[in-house]
């Protein structure tokens, strides 16, 4: 393999670790926590989900994807319903409250992120939005 692979590989992992920590800094105060959001975000574009998914989503344990689903009930962000088809599996739906709270706290991270970038111009955005999404869409298909 070229050796600017490596060098490229290295980059992605940093930037990564950067980005992460800058996702965290842009999450309005008192709003959702990171992990919060992200599980409102899936369960809104999934309709509903076994507990089972949410943790391979999140890539956590199931004891804290259970403390995680606790607090949203708690609060009236999600609700749990039996599965039509299979007695034994709970699923997890969003409610009307949490599409709110997402919608609001979402908007709010959406602004703090563009605000840390309005200092790149427009053809700079450009290009770093098509190497983003080539970047993603190879990673994917290589999966």
């Amino acid at each position: 393999m070229d050796k600017d692979i490596f060098e490229l590989v290295r980059e992605i992992n940093a930037t990564v670790s950067v980005c992460k920590q800058w996702a965290v800094s842009n999450i309005p105060q008192n709003g959702l926590s990171q992990a919060r959001m992200y599980t409102l975000i899936y369960l809104r574009d999934n309709g509903s989900s076994p507990m089972r998914d949410l943790k391979n989503f999140l890539g956590t344990s199931p004891t804290n994807i259970t403390g995680l689903v606790d607090g949203l009930e708690q609060d009236g962000f999600v609700t749990r319903v039996a599965d039509p088809e299979d007695r034994r599996v709970t699923r997890i739906v969003i409610t009307d409250s949490g599409k709110r709270r997402l919608k609001n706290d979402w908007q709010q991270y959406e602004a703090n992120c563009a605000q840390s970038l309005k200092g790149l111009d427009k053809l700079s955005r450009q290009k770093i939005l098509s190497a983003l999404t080539e970047l993603r869409l190879q990673i994917q298909h290589t999966d």
